[in-house]
């Protein structure tokens, strides 16, 4: 018998008041039962650690082919709409470990630490124009929002003035890919294909500039890769587009997420600016912080067959929400998991960016940019706080982060600054 969620207590997950604070809810929900159905999504939502990370590893139970109805709607001679069928984030075996063999050394570790300098550089720049800018700054709209489409924007050599139009197009995208609460998916879907036309133009262009480059960008590693048939050219294309949008507007709710747990936290915040120069214990804390409020809040799966989850059966064909954010506040699995302790041991099982194959490709990117960036950004804000104001969350199902983050000086630090 499928185990359903007592309505009667329920907070849907597209109410804005649960997605302001969406922990307490989730808590019940994995004393009550680690199974749920949620009506407005006609899916069953799983919320504990052990379930969760078994559904992320089980690919063979488990489908990520959540885009393909769209697909259909849009037709198979819609070419446009067929670059997502080629997003690693769609993809299952044995197309996925195709793409993902031709372009991981792109994102190997030692290729993403050739963007150190530029995001060290753009960190620095973007947190003094933020101070310089107002005396009530804000850290979404002022820093978080414009570094990641630097860094992207670098990894494939679109040049700045360019900039702008990424970000139009990822705000875009992610409101199609990511569930938009606040429009129906007719909107979403007519919407994204005119997104997708522009992108697709746009980066033909660019990769055939840069053809006959021999540089160490990603794109180039992506071209050298199509030449060499590990991926089409109209993979390189899809890898493209999918890099705007994941690692724009996911870099930038993760920064804005981690930076306010670090504000609401000032002996936390404390800790990790006496000891941001040991390596070993920043990764940590980055892991914690993705813990404590994960923006990547869901992630969605299509049971092949009936899919057993305890005594709950997921008939085939259902819709599965994998909730990373309850998982990361199982209970069971991380001590006290309301509390954040950058120096908590089990801050290494946190599942925020993924399990197995279907691991994050830019984890090494996040991880850099949040090495970097949460220094910089702590020693500059010295000093400021959170502003006393309410905050508004995404309206979307998969992310989760505020709009806004503003920030303000405190008065009682400026006295001690003037005395």
């Amino acid at each position: 018998m499928v185990a359903l969620i007592d309505r009667s207590r329920s907070v849907d997950i597209v109410d804005p008041a649960f997605m302001a604070d969406p922990y307490p809810d989730m808590a019940r929900w994995r004393r009550e039962g680690g199974v749920h159905w949620i009506e407005s999504q006609h899916a069953w939502c799983l919320t504990r650690y052990k379930d969760v990370r078994q559904a992320l590893m089980d690919q063979a139970a488990l489908s990520n082919d959540v885009m393909r109805p769209f697909i259909r709607y849009a037709g198979r001679s819609n070419s446009v709409m067929k670059h997502f069928e080629e997003w690693l984030t769609f993809l299952d075996q044995p197309m996925h470990g195709r793409i993902r063999s031709g372009i991981n050394a792109a994102f190997l570790p030692a290729a993403i630490e050739t963007m150190r300098p530029l995001i060290q550089e753009k960190v620095a720049a973007l947190v003094s124009q933020m101070l310089d800018k107002s005396d009530e700054p804000d850290f979404v709209k002022d820093f978080a929002a414009f570094l990641p489409a630097y860094v992207i924007g670098g990894m494939l050599g679109v040049p700045d003035e360019d900039l702008q139009r990424l970000a139009q197009w990822s705000d875009k995208l992610v409101r199609f890919v990511f569930i938009s609460m606040g429009e129906n998916g007719l909107n979403r879907f007519f919407g994204v294909i005119e997104v997708l036309e522009e992108m697709r133009d746009y980066f033909k262009e660019l990769i055939a500039k840069r053809h006959d480059c021999q540089g160490d960008l990603v794109i180039d590693a992506l071209i050298a890769a199509s030449r060499g048939g590990a991926i089409s050219d109209h993979e390189v294309v899809s890898t493209c587009m999918l890099l705007v949008l994941a690692g724009n507007d996911a870099t930038t709710m993760h920064l804005t997420n981690s930076i306010r747990a670090l504000f609401l936290h000032p002996d936390q915040r404390s800790v990790l600016l006496d000891r941001r120069h040991d390596l070993a214990f920043l990764r940590n804390a980055i892991r914690e912080l993705m813990r404590w409020d994960s923006a990547s809040f869901l992630v969605i799966r299509t049971a092949r067959n009936d899919y057993a989850v305890g005594e709950t059966i997921i008939p085939a064909g259902g819709r599965i929400y994998l909730c990373l954010a309850s998982a990361n506040r199982d209970e069971t699995v991380f001590e006290n998991p309301d509390m954040l302790d950058l120096k908590r041991e089990e801050a290494r099982k946190v599942i925020t960016l993924g399990q197995g194959i279907h691991t994050c490709l830019g984890s090494h990117l996040i991880y850099l940019i949040s090495e970097i960036a949460y220094p910089i950004i702590l020693e500059k804000l010295d000093g400021w706080e959170l502003a006393n104001v309410p905050l508004e969350f995404t309206d979307l199902t998969a992310f989760r982060s505020s709009r806004s983050l503003p920030l303000r000086y405190r008065a009682n630090h400026l006295s001690k600054v003037s005395a």
